[in-house]
């Protein structure tokens, strides 16, 4: 339940209490059956204030977050014998463990053994939402966490405006483990993720990492999870919408100025920008760290007056990993080649 704190003045109004160290999430004790089912919705919640000191000094409260260990709504349907089901309660705590790290004590590289750093899409199409999930973990991490554990809990959350409810083939997915054992996707990803996919897909079930059709992520998806989270589209130049044809120079320059701390910039590009084994994707969404530039020890940004066959570089967010960068020797003309548009949002409030 998420709790935002108030404050009565003397004539009778209410004001917020905007300084981050007074807001919080938490779950109240449900007296009545009334908030027994509004207990993930937003209610306005009264508590008492006190005018003796609560702190003393600089001793500042730190907590930790954990999930309550209820028993959660996902498992896996073809758990075999021996194996291990990712979606335990000690399993999840250890992921999002993982995932809590602040930004300066990740790596920004994924080991196979270990769970993300940050979102990943694994062996599964789901990079639409593992970028939209990075941006929201970046900017609001409070409501990443928050997302998680109600979708543990209840199989069920309400992200801003969109409602997250996974039907029963995604809570219960097949093709989880590879032959080792190994999630071939962490427990934290696939409720997201997936779990977004399958709540916004019209007619098709989503309930394993070999479904790849049902995990692609089209760039309306993208924006509607962006508005509901109060995030606005500043710019869009997908090409033609289906992705049938490259986007060209004028386009990668305007998405290249609004790179930087105050917005997120997505593009669409084919996987073998980044990798020479593409297997079977053939688009792929990623989140620009850097803007692309040349890559001639002058770290100039490209322009429209660019050769095409000027050396690039290019930083971004892609499979968990927050520095995946351009294979080495990639010119314009081949970047342009494999690149079909972006989109611009604003950092999510």
């Amino acid at each position: 339940m998420w709790v935002m704190l108030y404050y009565k003045d003397d004539s009778g109004d209410y004001h917020e209490l905007l300084d981050p160290k007074f807001s919080c999430m938490c779950y109240l004790p449900a007296s009545t059956e009334e908030e027994a089912l509004a207990i993930n919705s937003q209610e306005c919640v009264r508590y008492p204030e006190s005018t003796y000191h609560t702190i003393n000094g600089n001793d500042i409260h730190d907590y930790e977050f954990e999930i309550p260990d209820k028993g959660g709504c996902f498992r896996v349907k073809d758990l075999k014998s021996g194996q291990t089901d990712p979606f335990t309660f000690e399993n999840v705590q250890k992921e999002l463990d993982v995932r809590m790290l602040e930004p300066d004590k990740k790596t920004g590289i994924r080991l196979s053994t270990d769970p993300a750093y940050y979102p990943s899409q694994g062996d599964s199409s789901l990079c639409g939402m593992a970028a939209f999930y990075y941006c929201l973990l970046k900017d609001r991490h409070d409501i990443y966490f928050q997302t998680i554990e109600d979708l543990w809990l209840t199989g069920r959350t309400l992200l801003g405006m969109l409602e997250i409810k996974p039907g029963k083939s995604c809570k219960n997915p097949t093709d989880m483990l590879d032959g080792r054992g190994v999630p071939r996707i962490s427990a934290i990803d696939w409720m997201t993720l997936a779990g977004t996919r399958d709540s916004m897909n019209t007619f098709l079930s989503y309930d394993s990492p070999d479904d790849q059709t049902a995990g692609i992520t089209k760039a309306e998806a993208i924006d509607e999870c962006f508005l509901a989270v109060g995030a606005k589209n500043k710019l869009e130049n997908i090409t033609g919408g289906m992705y049938l044809a490259n986007s060209g120079l004028q386009e990668i320059c305007n998405l290249n100025a609004y790179v930087g701390d105050s917005f997120h910039v997505i593009i669409n590009i084919h996987p073998e920008l980044l990798s020479s084994n593409d297997g079977f994707y053939q688009r792929n969404w990623i989140v620009l760290e850097s803007k692309l530039q040349l890559d001639d020890g002058s770290n100039n940004d490209v322009t429209v007056q660019t050769p095409l066959n000027s050396l690039v570089k290019l930083t971004v967010f892609s499979w968990g990993n927050v520095n995946s960068k351009l294979l080495k020797n990639t010119n314009l003309k081949y970047f342009l080649d494999n690149f079909y548009g972006g989109m611009v949002f604003e950092k999510i409030p």
